[in-house]
């Protein structure tokens, strides 16, 4: 955890305050105060502090980036900003609050509006919308977008961030005696009410003014001569009478001594949108003249202009912008200078309806994707189309010509060669004769004035015999209403075959009946009997099945006439021969020998067994030969002896027989409250950790523990179990009572006998 310490520098005010971050980095010692303690060096805030790092060092680095938030009581963001290139010396940082690079959801407020007491704060010119407020994780709060000072706290909090040695570190720091040094509530205990306040009509100027008169100079001097009439004519309003500070509540105004001249103001009646000038002794109402004269005492170059000034001949210039030259598309500034200019793309210009364009003619690259469908169809509306621009004439037509355009082709006007062919019944008499050149439905073709017939094997075409007076190859699929009958040789498509599962049609290859089960029916042969589809096995190979049916773990066995259910036994194991495979006449003291000679294990005597082989189980105790025994006996060492272990003693005269000291595991239990004996006899709490209640599990009958106490407060008692938390024990305190809290570190000893356990104590 970082743990920060902060001390206000200052005299007046002194305080002490523990900061715990996520890593302990030391002491930070800061202060605020304000830039007019800083010989106005700038506007802001002055924040000092020393860092000291664990190891003691105060650190000296440089180049650092430190965050910094000034936020609200509620967590709302009243300044954001960011110092760069800060450098630590000796531990000691130094931050001008307000100086740096404002960022993120700063507000972009005035300090003097960051710390305003005295009104909402709402928004600002960067979030119009409403201030970002934080949660306690540093997450948006986006239910809140304001702060009152007026509902609680006005105190200010200061965040800073800052990564030293790849660690980062974030603070916040009170800022509430800052916030009030810059909004006062009071001066010297005096409230505002105690002041004068400043209005249109009482400025410093009016006050110097007022002080200055004559009348004030004879007040302060005690030799102002006060009116002495007893009668005043008329009010006389106080900004009325220039110069006096006060007016005789009683008196003539001529009575009054030092009294100024108040010339006569003309009648205001009939002179509207006239203006009061005097000639020196008396006021009159003037018209404003169309023109007229002064001085020019400035002149002041505006939004893109330079110069101006206030003494002597003055220019204002208009700097040069742009590239002179023509252009179809400009750009300007806010003050309409053309800044740019630039060629018109086709992009730059908007889709035009057609009826804008008004004159002029499309050129023939425009055109070259118009189609005849495109031309509009209507009354009075024919094609005056001039091939080479030369018009046909009469009763001539358009004729393609493949020679015309250098080879490209193009259509010219030609004589209509079709012009006086017959149409009547006598046309064979006059040895003329039209064809129907529709090779769809006369089989006849006209190509370069000559007609010939459509031949061929495609649709609408006169199929010729060849050489052989046989018609040449068909495709089958073209040939219609042909009897089947009358097919010698080659083979029929499949589009001309009856496919389906319906009688008198044949089934496809892909044809699911030809991969899909299906249930025979009738009797069944062979091995089986009954009928389909659920025969039973009769025989196998011919050999008949017994109808016994079989149980469980039992198989079919040959009995030389059929199959029949039996247990399988070792006596059915047979050699490649047909002999029995296994004796069944071993006596003790036998194993079972297999021989490869005659593939079959016969009974031998067990011999010469190697121990080595006995890798599992417990030897007999009377299998052991006379010289073994459970340890040998050595000076030091380990002895058995009727029944007694000695560790170090050559005769036990005792289950356990020591000579030595006896050592057992202590176990710590760093605060825990639960013992568990398995981790040893001894146990003690750690630290300073003092007495509890202690939960006491796996206690042995006959066994005694020991737990020390190294705290020196706290009350003990002890629940005893036998097992886990499970077999609870009656627990008996020396004296009848648990101990009283303790004062010294102290050993309680505990000894179980059945399902009780006693327990004494000592401190120290």
């Amino acid at each position: 955890m970082y743990q920060l310490q902060l001390r206000n520098l200052f005299k007046e005010r002194r305080w002490n305050r523990i900061f715990d971050f996520r890593k302990r980095v030391g002491f930070l010692a800061v202060s605020f105060f304000t830039a007019a303690s800083l010989a106005q060096s700038h506007k802001g805030i002055s924040f000092q502090g020393v860092i000291k790092l664990p190891n003691g060092e105060y650190p000296t680095r440089a180049g650092l980036t430190v965050d910094a938030l000034v936020l609200s009581p509620n967590g709302c963001i009243l300044r954001e900003e960011q110092f760069t290139n800060v450098n630590i010396s000796n531990g000691y940082i130094n931050l001008a609050i307000g100086t740096g690079v404002a960022g993120g959801y700063d507000p972009g407020l005035s300090f003097k509006q960051v710390m305003d007491n005295s009104t909402v704060i709402s928004s600002g010119p960067s979030q119009p919308a409403g201030l970002t407020c934080l949660l306690a994780d540093g997450s948006v709060n986006g239910a809140v977008t304001s702060y009152n000072p007026a509902s609680g706290n006005g105190a200010r909090k200061f965040r800073l961030s800052v990564t030293i040695d790849s660690v980062p570190i974030v603070a916040d720091f009170n800022m509430r005696s800052v916030a009030y040094a810059i909004n006062a509530e009071s001066l010297n205990g005096r409230t505002e009410n105690s002041f004068v306040n400043v209005s249109a009509n009482i400025t410093q100027t009016a006050v110097e003014t007022w002080f200055a008169s004559t009348v004030m100079g004879q007040l302060i001097a005690n030799t102002y001569n006060a009116p002495t009439a007893t009668t005043i004519v008329g009010t006389v309003a106080a900004n009325k009478v220039t110069g006096l500070a006060t007016v005789a509540t009683s008196g003539s105004y001529n009575d009054l001594s030092n009294k100024p001249t108040i010339p006569s103001i003309p009648s205001q009646t009939g002179n509207g949108g006239k203006y009061l000038t005097t000639d020196g002794s008396a006021l009159s109402w003037a018209t404003v003249a169309g023109g007229g004269s002064g001085t020019i005492t400035e002149v002041v170059a505006g939004t893109g202009l330079s110069g101006g000034g206030t003494t002597g001949s003055v220019t204002v210039n208009l700097s040069n912008v742009g590239t002179a030259g023509t252009f179809t598309k400009v750009t300007t500034d806010a003050q309409g200078r053309v800044t740019s200019g630039t060629t018109l793309s086709a992009s730059d210009i908007p889709a035009l309806d057609v009826a804008k364009i008004t004159s002029g003619t499309f050129t023939d690259s425009f055109l070259a994707g118009l189609s005849v469908d495109k031309l509009l169809n209507g009354a009075g509306k024919y094609l005056n189309y001039k091939p080479n621009n030369i018009a046909c004439s009469d009763s001539e037509v358009l004729k393609y010509d493949s020679t015309l355009n250098a080879g490209s082709g193009g259509w010219k006007c030609a004589t209509d060669n079709s012009a006086g062919a017959p149409s009547d019944a006598s046309y064979a008499a006059k040895g003329i004769v039209q064809f129907n050149t529709n090779a769809t439905t006369s089989g006849m073709v006209v190509s370069s004035g000559v007609a010939s017939v459509n031949m061929g094997t495609g649709a609408s075409q006169i199929v010729q015999l060849n050489s052989s007076a046989e018609l040449p190859p068909v495709s089958a699929v073209n040939l219609t209403n042909l009897n089947a009958t009358q097919l010698a040789s080659g083979q029929v498509p499949y589009a001309r075959l009856p496919v389906g599962t319906a009688v008198n049609t044949v089934a496809a290859g892909d044809d699911s009946r030809f991969s899909n089960s299906r249930t025979p029916t009738g009797s069944a042969g062979g091995d089986l009997s009954g009928t389909y589809p659920n025969p039973t096995v009769a025989k196998v190979q011919n050999i008949a099945v017994s109808s016994t049916a079989p149980l469980t773990d039992q198989v079919y066995k040959f009995d030389g006439t059929s199959l029949v259910p039996v247990y399988f036994g070792i006596d059915d194991l047979r050699t490649s021969v047909g002999a029995s495979q296994f004796a069944t006449s071993c006596t003790a003291s036998q194993t079972l020998t297999w021989s490869a000679v005659t593939d079959a294990f016969t009974c031998s005597n067990i011999a010469g067994l190697n121990a080595s082989v006995i890798t599992g189980g417990t030897i007999d105790s009377a299998r052991l030969p006379a010289s073994a025994t459970y340890w040998s006996a050595a000076t030091g060492g380990i002895e058995y002896s009727g029944g007694n272990v000695g560790l170090g003693v050559a005769s036990p005269s005792a289950k356990l027989d020591v000579d030595g000291q006896i050592r057992a595991k202590t176990n710590d239990l760093n605060g825990a409250t639960t013992v568990d004996w398995h981790n040893g006899n001894i146990q003690y709490t750690g630290g300073s950790n003092g007495c509890a209640s202690f939960t006491l599990n796996n206690m042995l009958d006959g066994a005694s523990y020991t737990l020390a106490v190294n705290g020196t407060s706290g009350s003990c008692t002890f629940t005893a179990y036998s097992g886990n938390g499970t077999g609870a024990l009656t627990v008996n305190y020396a004296g009848g009572t648990a101990p009283d809290a303790i004062t010294a570190k102290t050993v309680f000893t505990f000894m179980r006998t059945g399902s009780d356990v006693f327990v004494t104590w000592v401190s120290f």
